[in-house]
């Protein structure tokens, strides 16, 4: 449900502001908002925030260390797992020196990462030398190591035979015969080639055989040292150096994240909680010698916010609280409060948006029939107790928080629910328990398929329909009769549907299911004022149509599982590799198709019905409290 919002607007004297801020940020329940939004602000005797020169450059400070804090630990790689947490220091960290030693921490992993980033980038850049001169190695130490002959490195395109002739004998003229050439044995589209000739004749054979068609590799001008083999040279050992570079940089990196990561972390929460109040003093209306401060509270702590402000600043704080009106819905902001066991399933609204305030809040809906529909789809008691481990493992990712603790409980619905109806599917692996003979399905629904998808689309009606139910209850609330009266008609459109959709499968239509249906699209075009709205009958169909694919992907997995136990059976040991290779795609496709074709029909053909996304979230202002003691 959504939490019931009260705008509050508070006044007090000039230099309590400071005050009233700091009890309101300790409540952790008021949300700010823009002074712009509420008309009762719009005079112009009054003036907006008053933050001293000193103050709003320190703020300007802290918020650019956010940001590089942000940047360093992107830079950073995951603590190591045991390692015990470093002892976090105390607030405030907006305090010089506070800010100076993460400042410091920050500089560091900057210097490092960037070294980091440029010895990688030189790294691949020396690789792509090294890997094409590798075989050649040997050849390059030793010409290196001379100052009478050198190296020419050149590259031919596959099958270039005549070009490498035609080399050769441009060389044998230029040399006199005295040079070596040494093809690579490597079958890719380029073909290198080396070349020693005697430094000596350079210039001739630059002159005779290099101004023509055939080219040298010429390598990065930055890399260059006196002679093309000792460049050779040096690229191999910069690649063993710059391997030795980036794991010592790598190591580096390791330390101070596990010396820093949640350092760093309390920095950053520390550093935004402490310039909340600041940036709520940006938004305080005042004259000369009062101030007001305008937001939102959850309706049951208004009460206790004016009996904490009255506490500490006796009664010259005056509160005035007023619920919204409907045309404030889009500025109100949301809050959801559910039961514990729909909560988790606050995340997968999140992803889509809040639900507008004063707007029906889907969430329990969502946490019932998200894992039917994804049940319904996998229905196999082996996938259901590996989907389960993986619930698991998310619940122990170390340093999860709260958003593991959801993922690992939707992740438990989910495989609870596939567990149900592959018990009532008599699947387990696929077929494999069927064909074992150790059960009998209470529905098979690979022969059942008929059965199946006019369950699925009974299902489809109802979930429209419910969509459609409270679309209307939405236009109820906010005063919106026409289209509370289209809502009314789609759900009496899709009753007619449904009666005549009955009649045609037992074979028999009679006239008063047609007479239904005329008169529920008349009544729609004439809610509607157009007969345009007759064609939702068509989009209300395909709506139901697409839950046709609860069954489809179902009997996908089937055959796939079918096909993996089939190799299994053969008993060799290729055939074996190949069913578990073949189960293993089938529960990955099994959990990433059910989720992605469940969030489909909710977000899709279900919120389409109804849902008004909110345009303000609830975001509290929160002063710094220690989160690590």
């Amino acid at each position: 449900m959504i939490v019931p919002m009260k705008r509050v607007r508070i006044a007090a004297l000039h230099h309590q502001a400071d005050e009233v801020i700091s009890v309101l940020g300790q409540m952790g329940v008021f949300h700010v908002s823009n002074p712009g939004m509420d008309p009762v602000f719009m005079f112009e005797e009054a003036d907006i925030g008053f933050i001293s020169k000193d103050t709003a450059n320190t703020l300007a400070q802290a918020e650019a260390l956010i940001a590089s804090i942000s940047t360093a630990l992107n830079s950073l790689p995951p603590p190591s797992r045991g390692k015990s947490r470093p002892l976090i220091p105390k607030g405030p960290w907006m305090a010089p020196a506070q800010r100076e030693r993460v400042q410091k921490t920050v500089d560091e992993i900057s210097h490092m990462a960037r070294n980091m980033e440029k010895a990688v980038a030189e790294q691949k850049e020396v690789q792509v030398y090294r890997e094409i001169f590798m075989e050649f190695s040997g050849l390059i130490e030793v010409v290196a190591s001379s100052t009478d002959v050198d190296l020419v490195g050149l590259a031919f395109p596959k099958g270039g035979d005549k070009e490498m002739e035609e080399l050769e004998m441009a060389l044998e003229k230029a040399t006199g015969g005295v040079f070596s050439l040494f093809r690579s044995r490597n079958e890719g589209q380029i073909k290198v080639a080396l070349v020693v000739i005697p430094i000596s004749m350079w210039d001739t054979v630059s002159r005779k055989v290099f101004a023509g068609k055939i080219h040298p590799i010429h390598l990065p001008e930055r890399f260059t040292k006196s002679t093309f083999a000792s460049t050779l040279a040096f690229l191999m050992e910069r690649d063993r150096e710059l391997a030795q570079e980036v794991a010592k940089l790598q190591t580096s990196l390791e330390r101070i994240s596990n010396e820093s990561h949640f350092i760093l972390n309390a920095a950053r929460e520390g550093l935004i909680m402490e310039t909340a109040p600041l940036h709520a003093q940006e938004k305080l209306v005042h004259t000369d010698r009062v101030f007001w401060i305008s937001g939102w509270a959850p309706e049951r702590d208004v009460e206790k916010i004016a009996s904490e402000l009255e506490s500490a600043i006796g009664p010259s704080a005056l509160v005035y609280a007023t619920r919204p009106e409907v045309d404030q819905w889009e500025h109100t902001p949301v809050r959801l409060s559910n039961p514990g066991w729909a909560r988790p399933f606050e995340r997968i609204i999140d992803l889509y948006a809040p639900p507008l305030y004063g707007s029906v809040d889907p969430t329990i809906f969502l946490a019932l029939t998200f894992p039917l529909f994804f049940g319904m789809i996998m229905g196999d008691v082996g996938h259901a107790a590996l989907l389960a481990l993986v619930g698991y493992g998310v619940s122990r990712i170390p340093n999860g928080g709260p958003l593991a603790t959801d993922a690992a409980a939707i992740i438990y619905r989910l495989a609870g629910s596939a567990a149900i109806f592959g018990l009532v599917f008599g699947e387990f692996w696929g077929e494999f328990a069927k064909h074992m003979d150790l059960y009998t399905p209470l529905f098979d629904r690979k022969h059942g398929a008929n059965s199946m998808l006019a369950m699925v689309l009974f299902i489809g009606f109802f979930h429209v329909a419910l969509g459609a139910l409270l679309g209307m209850v939405n236009a109820a609330r906010k005063r919106y009769w026409r289209e509370g009266l289209e809502k009314m008609a789609d759900i009496m459109l899709l009753v007619s549907l449904f009666w005549l959709g009955w009649q045609v499968s037992v074979g028999g239509v009679t006239s008063a299911a047609v007479w239904t249906l005329a008169i529920v699209l008349a009544i729609k075009v004439a809610v509607g004022w157009s007969i345009k709205t007759a064609l939702e009958a068509p989009r209300l169909i395909s709506n139901i149509l697409s839950y046709a694919r609860l069954m489809a992907l179902g009997l996908a997995a089937i055959a796939l599982g079918d096909l993996a136990n089939d190799f299994l059976r053969s008993g060799m040991a290729t055939g074996v590799a190949a069913g578990v290779a073949f189960h293993a795609l089938n529960f990955v496709i099994g959990v990433v198709g059910p989720i992605i074709q469940s969030a489909r029909l909710h977000y899709v053909e279900f919120f389409s019905q109804f849902f008004e996304p909110a345009m303000v979230r609830y975001r509290p202002l929160a002063v710094y409290k220690d989160m690590y003691n």
